[in-house]
């Protein structure tokens, strides 16, 4: 028991200082953070489908989502524009499922592939201008889910993790003061984000300056 709070504690700092780094120097490091969610991605779904195959043996988890999480991170850095697919439709989904569940509905299988889809879309078009709003509301929102844990023990974290959405069984008061935080969160990282990027554009236009 004492492990797996240890485990979930080193989770959550990790999802606020990733969070960070994604929501507010998101495009500066988006090589980075597409390696990251590859591994993130491929871990994930070798090491469950390790689980399940394995009868829940640990090691074997641990090993195969190890090497899903290379694979996974190998594939998105090397083929772009699937990375870039990917961070879109996360998005599209974190945003869209918290949206669904704030008028108190569940959301479909097939919404959640129409979202995923129109995200990744999107993203591949219009690159710059997304993967700034992407990497801005999966940044903040991964924040938000490392701060949830310690000020609620726990009981939300993974829930939250996996389904934005979850975020209305706070209601009442809680509810808003959470969505506020996401949203000013968001908005910062967006402005920080064309900042740095504008502040580029000025440094390749004018090489000389600041020498």
């Amino acid at each position: 028991m004492g492990y797996g709070v240890y485990s979930l504690s080193i989770l959550a700092i990790l999802s606020i200082v990733f969070g960070i780094l994604v929501c507010f120097w998101g495009y500066r490091i988006f090589r980075i953070v597409l390696g990251i969610l590859g591994f993130i991605l491929g871990a994930y779904v070798v090491g469950a489908l390790a689980f399940h195959l394995s009868g829940g043996s640990y090691i074997i988890t641990f090993v195969a989502g190890l090497i899903g999480g290379v694979i996974g991170a190998v594939l998105i850095g090397v083929v772009y524009y699937i990375g870039v697919f990917v961070l879109g439709a996360l998005a599209a989904i974190t945003f869209g499922s918290f949206m669904v569940a704030a008028g108190g509905h569940s959301m479909p299988v097939v919404l959640i592939i129409v979202l995923a889809i129109i995200g990744g879309v999107l993203t591949v078009i219009f690159q710059k201008l997304v993967i700034v709003l992407s990497t801005a509301i999966i940044g903040s929102w991964g924040i938000i889910t490392g701060i949830i844990y310690f000020f609620s023990g726990g009981f939300y974290s993974i829930s939250l993790f996996k389904y934005p959405g979850s975020l209305v069984r706070f209601g009442g008061i809680r509810f808003y003061i959470v969505f506020l935080f996401w949203i000013v969160l968001a908005v910062l990282g967006i402005l920080n984000q064309y900042r740095q990027i504008r502040r580029t554009k000025r440094q390749r236009i004018e090489p000389g300056t600041g020498g």
